[in-house]
């Protein structure tokens, strides 16, 4: 059997630049997508780490359970949303404070949006203004 080198939705070959997204050549599909009912990947449930987490800077605390490995062990601080695939990408990570955001003086680190004041002051991009300048 050979491989396939077409598209399984609108049969366009790949590579020609042809090829649609799927939300242009299969809106049935991207209807049915976003109205899946899924949770914050910030809940307790979820097994979602964030690629760019700092560990040492991490400020979600984990129920220590010595029965439990720990991928399964449950985090306290934790979202509670729950709703469309659709809300999640419009509405809820534009506002969830669990989500991570760039700090935004520029230091380059990545901080939950709830931990964005705590950040402030350990930040190596706060500075103050000097009182003889200004």
């Amino acid at each position: 059997i050979s491989t396939c080198l077409a598209c399984p939705t609108c049969r366009t070959a790949f590579g020609d630049g042809a090829c649609k997204p799927l939300r242009d050549c299969n809106r049935p599909l991207m209807r049915m997508i976003h109205n899946l009912q899924v949770w914050c990947p910030y809940h307790a449930e979820s097994k979602f780490v964030p690629p760019d987490e700092d560990e040492s800077a991490d400020d979600t605390e984990i129920v220590e359970d010595v029965d439990e490995p720990a991928a399964k062990r449950k985090r306290v601080d934790s979202c509670d949303w729950a709703g469309s695939y659709s809300d999640l990408l419009a509405k809820h990570l534009a506002m969830c404070q669990h989500h991570f955001v760039p700090c935004p003086r520029g230091c380059g680190r990545q901080v939950r949006r709830g931990g964005l004041e705590a950040h402030a002051p350990v930040c190596a991009k706060n500075f103050e203004t000097c009182k003889l300048c200004h």
